[in-house]
Formats: structure tokens, sequence, C-alpha cells
């Protein structure tokens, strides 16, 4: 993760076209649609710290909250190019042939979790939420919904954290 203000962050969230700890494939249409539902969403997305038991958020349980959904491929736009310039991470996507889905996420210092999210931000990762079905090839299908994008262990997660 890559701090970039006040308890503010940007993290790889997913990486197309690469099996997950979960045995999960996205596709990068996968990685669009996520990327669409997020900014169809008309309130906050909050996430907690670890796995959640449910599909629903606890508000007593949020630990950040999910700013920006936005997507790195090998042709940027311009401004999307220069923002990444400026955060210092162009370089490491550039040459990369797989989309990468990455995350802007603010901490809260108002619950417990948030606060402990702070204290534990180094060997976290964000992943997603979420509900759909998956074909016999572990592929994600067009069904997925995300509910919501959580900070997870390090320890506990394969996916290579490219920020």
């Amino acid at each position: 993760m890559k701090k970039i203000g006040k308890n503010k962050f940007i993290a790889s969230v997913l990486q197309a076209n690469t099996l997950n700890n979960n045995g999960r494939i996205y596709s990068p249409e996968a990685l669009k649609d996520i990327e669409k539902q997020f900014g169809e969403l008309d309130h906050p997305m909050y996430g907690e710290l670890g796995y959640p038991d449910s599909l629903n958020t606890t508000l007593s349980k949020v630990s950040h909250e999910v700013k920006k959904i936005f997507m790195a491929v090998n042709k940027l736009p311009r401004k999307k190019k220069k923002k990444l310039k400026k955060l210092g991470i162009y370089k490491r996507i550039k040459n990369t042939d797989k989309p990468t889905l990455y995350a802007e996420i603010e901490l809260t210092s108002i619950t417990k979790e948030g606060r402990l999210a702070a204290e534990l931000i180094e060997g976290l990762v964000v992943r997603p939420r979420g509900m759909g079905t998956v074909n016999s090839k572990g592929e994600i299908q067009p069904d997925y919904r995300v509910e919501s994008f959580d900070l997870i262990n390090k320890k506990d997660d394969s996916f290579e954290n490219l920020i």
C-alpha cells in the first residue's frame, strides 16, 4: 500500500487473469464491471478489518471508507498517467500486460477496528467481498456483485501486493 495522505492509501486489489488465494480468476471485463458497480453507488462504501462473517458490513466494525476504485492498464489516459507518476507507482505498472484494479481507502479513527487498522496497515492488503457464480475453471462470471473491499492480513492472502 502506498500512503497518499493522512490515513489515505492506494492499494492494488486484484490483477486480471491471475489465480488468487480463493482459486478465483477475474478477467479484465470482470474488473471493469467492479469499477462500474462502484461508480454507480449512491452511498459511501465501507469496509472491515479481516474477513467478515457475512456480505453485510457492520457499521461498528468498519475500519475504512473506499473513496475510489480505478483500473490501470498499459495504455493509460494522460491524466491517470500523470496522477500515477505523481504517486510514484506508474513505473511499477506500466510494463504489465495484466490490468490491475486499485482502491483508494481512508482509514477511520472512530471505530476500534479503524484505529487497529492504522497500527497494522503495513501488514494489510485490500480485497473484494462479493458474490456471484464461478465456472469450473475458477473464472468469475458476469453476475458477480461487489459488496465492499476489506483489509486482510497479508499472511492470509497470496496475491502479491503491487504497491
